[in-house]
């Protein structure tokens, strides 16, 4: 939320970019704990599932995470999109990009 806000106010300075940097450790270390655990879901709608709760708990390092794991699975220009969204820490828009992808997946 803090980057966030900086980024927002024009204020993205070293001390947040040390966060991001620091997000991105973390999203390391969550998917060593995804494939450690197998927790991986095996179905890209639960992947995309997974993504859309951490989008909505602003959960940085988890969405990096499963969007390495997504890479082989969606487009790469929608993949491009959502790592676009979540460097500029846009969360909800990030959201509903997920969101659109997995109805496209559900039967009609």
């Amino acid at each position: 939320m803090r980057l966030e806000m900086a980024l927002k106010e024009g204020a993205f300075d070293d001390a947040s970019m040390d966060g991001l940097q620091q997000a991105f450790d973390d999203a390391v270390r969550c998917l060593d704990s995804l494939i450690r655990y197998r927790d991986i879901p095996n179905s890209l709608a639960e992947l995309l599932t997974k993504l859309i709760s951490a989008l909505s708990q602003n959960d940085l390092p988890m969405a990096i995470a499963i969007l390495i794991v997504l890479q082989d699975q969606v487009a790469e220009e929608w993949l491009q999109d959502m790592q676009c969204q979540l460097s500029q820490l846009e969360f909800r828009a990030a959201e509903q990009s997920a969101m659109a992808l997995l109805h496209q997946l559900q039967p009609q």
